[in-house]
């Protein structure tokens, strides 16, 4: 019963904000305002969240204690945990995934389109894309959220938006992944990056047109041995800057990092200043991306060489079958000499012949009738 009542509660929320947006826009889109009044709204509402979250992540209780009238505070109050449980329990790439299989994720696995950008910041670049992200919000809602707190979201839709651009754009609040990076002055901290892309990732539209494999083969390996060449040079700039006598450990990836962070860390004793170790710094992270990229590189290749090895091994038949060379024609096989039940047991003579019958063969009056005769 209470299952029905709130399937009920939840149409009928869905058709009153659907009537009231038809019939109070302006524009020729259902879900979304004009694309002039979205960016100044943007602002406005995306300080505000700025100031209240100050240097905290997205990990920390910032919009508590909200009431429904004050809908800048309690939609994020609703949006915020419902992100941070996705992320804690599921993949929050596949959850966006899920809602509309019209976005497209990124080569990496680690980013999504759900809207084309401006070049200027995350909002949509026209009115069709910004009715694209309204709809995408939308779903998103009506599929997480319950109907009470959709019925709340629809009514504040553009607040809702809002925060679902600034939640994954704002810089050092969500951390997708727990990738970490060594920083001059800060030391060690988490490296963000946002998971929304800014336009259509080309390589997913490229990537069902399929090259000789003899071909891409050959490419991977210019550009394997493109990127060898780039290492050493980088490996040397790294020598060249922390001197001759400090030892290096190309080979060994841990203790190569920890003698980084000691030349790159004020107040150590191996610290070899701030500008070099600026440039260190800068060198180092060069080092490990070309580094990923090799090891990706390599073995790529030996997938396609164990790909090449598992396939049937080709047998060459030649054209003259009776030409065996100087050995000559192989001899025939041996004559098979087959004998009857009766005869097994008999000594044959030297020479047999097929008209020849074997002799000493065992009369008929000389086999016992039962074992116990012998």
């Amino acid at each position: 019963m209470y299952q029905h009542k709130k399937q009920a509660i939840h149409l009928q929320a869905t058709s009153k904000i659907q009537q009231a947006i038809m019939a109070s826009r302006r524009s020729p889109y259902v879900y979304s305002p004009s694309i002039g009044t979205m960016p100044q709204t943007y602002r406005k509402l995306s300080s505000s969240w700025d100031t209240k979250a100050g240097s905290r992540d997205h990990t920390a209780n910032i919009f508590c204690n909200t009431t429904k009238n004050d809908a800048v505070l309690h939609v994020p109050s609703l949006l915020l945990p419902l992100f941070n449980e996705l992320h804690k329990k599921s993949d929050m790439i596949k959850e966006l995934k899920a809602v509309n299989s019209e976005v497209i994720v990124g080569d990496d696995n680690q980013t999504i389109w759900l809207y084309t950008m401006r070049p200027s910041d995350a909002m949509p670049k026209n009115s069709e894309e910004l009715e694209r992200l309204y709809a995408f919000v939308r779903m998103f809602s009506e599929k997480h959220l319950e109907a009470e707190s959709y019925l709340y979201i629809m009514k504040n839709i553009h607040i809702a938006v809002s925060f679902f651009v600034w939640f994954f754009t704002k810089k050092n609040f969500y951390y997708y992944t727990n990738e970490i990076r060594q920083t001059t002055r800060g030391g060690i901290q988490k490296q963000w990056r946002s998971i929304l892309l800014v336009r259509v990732p080309v390589v997913n539209v490229m990537q069902n047109a399929s090259a000789p494999k003899g071909r891409g083969e050959i490419h991977q390996k210019t550009i394997l041995s493109k990127l060898e060449e780039e290492q050493r040079n980088v490996k040397t700039g790294i020598i060249k800057l922390i001197g001759t006598n400090c030892a290096v450990d190309f080979d060994d990836a841990m203790t190569l990092h920890n003698n980084m962070s000691q030349y790159m860390t004020s107040g150590n004793k191996n610290f070899i200043g701030n500008k070099p170790g600026k440039k260190l710094q800068k060198i180092y992270q060069e080092y490990m991306k070309n580094d990923e990229k090799i090891k990706k590189m390599r073995k790529s290749l030996v997938h396609i060489e164990t790909t090449e090895k598992k396939m049937g091994m080709t047998i060459t038949i030649p054209n003259n079958t009776n030409d065996w060379g100087e050995l000559g024609t192989p001899p025939p096989p041996p004559k098979l000499i087959r004998c009857n039940a009766d005869y097994l047991g008999s000594e044959f003579q030297a020479q047999v012949t097929d008209n020849t019958p074997p002799t000493n063969i065992l009369e008929e009056e000389n086999v016992p009738e039962s074992w116990e005769d012998l």
